[in-house]
């Protein structure tokens, strides 16, 4: 039977979760495959690794105290805080099995996990097949598509992508990868909270356009506290996954801390990479490659 590691669920600033993820990464060649649950403390603003920061209200997000990060993986801009998402990052070594080949495959034993939790808590939850994620992204569509579809597709959870997780059409689970020679890490994002007002007002949008954006985004995303119509303790979404994937892959976690050596690196990637974006900063400017 296969032996995985599990870090303690962390409440920590995403700038700290930022780092660890790469420090882990760097290093997922190294050990058994582990995960990472993680809650954002402040809340804060994380978008993608191409996305443009004109694409946020920067007066707007001033205004609500939100600082701005950019991961490594690509999609759009995502809010995290501790009553908002449950993140959960998976690293494995090289060579993994569950790494697979094909990039947009290798989403599926993710969204599958995911499905089957949110299924366990009651809710009719499915991954989305990438033939229906991919419908509407076709060149004629995405060249065609109008002002308000542009701005829902400036958040994450505006947009669908394969084996992604909805329930009765709503975007809950968002996932992403990041897929390097020391190592994979998947990644998935539970929505305990969908404020789309909040959401519609942190995007670069005119006063008129917001109350349409905020419903647009209301019908292509919920939050999970939402949908059950009941509050919902993270230890059990945490206990209902972890049990699906050691029953699904025949596999045991092994509780650890997280290693010296890893934070201190964390903590030294935090300052040279991860301090806030500033909204003065050019659209188009990014930072290299961070593993």
């Amino acid at each position: 039977m296969e032996t995985w590691l599990r870090l303690p669920v962390l409440h920590a600033p995403q700038s700290y979760h930022l780092a660890l993820g790469d420090a882990l990464l760097h290093s997922a060649a190294q050990r058994p495959p582990l995960l990472y649950w993680q809650i954002a403390e402040p809340a804060a603003l994380v978008i993608g690794v191409s996305q443009r920061l004109s694409e946020l209200d920067g007066a707007a997000v001033e205004a609500a105290g939100l600082a701005i990060y950019r991961r490594a993986a690509g999609g759009a801009a995502v809010l995290v805080g501790p009553d908002d998402m449950l993140s959960l990052d998976v690293f494995l070594p090289p060579d993994h099995p569950l790494a697979g080949r094909d990039i947009v495959e290798a989403y599926r034993w993710f969204g599958d996990l995911w499905a089957e939790t949110l299924q366990d808590l009651g809710l009719p939850a499915r991954t989305i097949p990438p033939a229906e994620a991919h419908a509407p992204r076709t060149h004629q569509f995405l060249k065609q598509a109008g002002r308000i579809e542009q701005l829902l597709r400036q958040s994450c959870y505006g947009a669908v992508s394969p084996y992604e997780v909805s329930v009765n059409g709503h975007k809950v689970v968002g996932l992403d990868q990041v897929r390097r020679r020391v190592g994979f890490l998947f990644q998935g994002g539970l929505l305990l909270r969908w404020d789309t007002e909040r959401i519609a007002a942190l995007l670069a949008a005119a006063s008129e356009e917001r109350p349409v954006l905020a419903e647009g985004l209301r019908e292509r995303a919920a939050g999970l506290t939402e949908l059950l119509e009941r509050p919902v303790a993270l230890e059990e979404i945490i206990r209902q996954f972890e049990e699906r994937l050691q029953q699904r892959h025949a596999l045991a976690l092994r509780p650890i801390s997280v290693p010296g050596d890893l934070d201190a690196l964390a903590r030294t990637y935090e300052q040279e990479r991860y301090a806030p974006l500033l909204m003065s900063e050019a659209a188009d400017t990014h930072p290299p490659a961070q593993v």
